[in-house]
């Protein structure tokens, strides 16, 4: 709970006092031991806490793989949240490694047309990207894209976060109208499911802009930024 309210400090505290009881009486290499220690990482992955985290994350998958073999889908949402740790890390490659892995897991334990198969290939996407390996990005983000589409539906902001990230690779490649396309498609789910004055609005409203100054249409680039920036000046408050 303390979680999902962003309250990571107490919940650090919380789950590291469930762990200790846990190793007590069940022992290191149970299964909930294991589970707890996920959640951790999570949690100190978000405090920006990598090397902890990753340390958590390798304890509960040697014990998730012992206990329940390879080829489970814990296994490979262990897998996930370590490829996280390096993505934020910098260390693309090795993110890429265990994406892969996952990937493959997940892929034989759900079948290829389900959400967290999706996911993992948004997630490989970021990483090419970053890696400037923008067609194979581009790939994965389409094919994530199809698969949340059938899943979820269009109105649904993992489906406007994946064109988002569609139209990022296009505007790397000086696609601007297909990049542009995109954003507005994000950007009409956004508005929807978030409300127009949340920060992932702002943040889309300004990538228009960005390609609206791009095209040389300058008075539409300033309006963009202008509505970007109330969006921001509302939710931090008048001071």
């Amino acid at each position: 709970i303390l979680d999902d309210l962003g309250r990571y400090e107490g919940a650090v505290k919380c789950y590291r006092g469930a762990l200790e009881v846990q190793v007590r009486a069940l022992g290191g290499n149970h299964i909930d031991v294991a589970s707890t220690k996920d959640s951790l990482g999570v949690t100190l992955w978000r405090l920006g806490k990598y090397q902890e985290a990753l340390v958590l994350y390798d304890d509960a998958l040697q014990v998730r793989e012992a206990v329940l073999g390879s080829e489970h889908v814990l296994v490979a949402k262990t897998i996930v949240n370590r490829a996280n740790v390096f993505f934020r890390q910098g260390m693309c490659m090795r993110a890429l490694a265990d994406y892969s892995r996952a990937l493959e897991i997940e892929k034989r334990t759900l079948g290829e047309e389900h959400v967290l198969v999706a996911k993992t290939k948004n997630n490989m996407g970021e990483a090419l990207r970053i890696e400037g390996k923008f067609d194979e990005a581009l790939q994965l983000y389409n094919e994530s894209l199809n698969v949340l589409v059938k899943v979820l539906g269009q109105a649904h902001v993992l489906v406007a976060n994946t064109k988002n990230n569609i139209a990022g690779i296009y505007l790397k490649q000086d696609k601007c109208e297909e990049a542009l396309q995109y954003y507005m498609e994000s950007l009409d789910v956004k508005l929807k499911m978030l409300g127009p004055q949340h920060s992932d609005v702002a943040n889309t409203i300004e990538n228009i802009g960005v390609i609206f100054a791009q095209q040389g249409k300058h008075d539409l680039a300033l309006d963009k930024f202008g509505e970007a920036l109330n969006i921001r000046s509302h939710a931090l408050g008048p001071d």
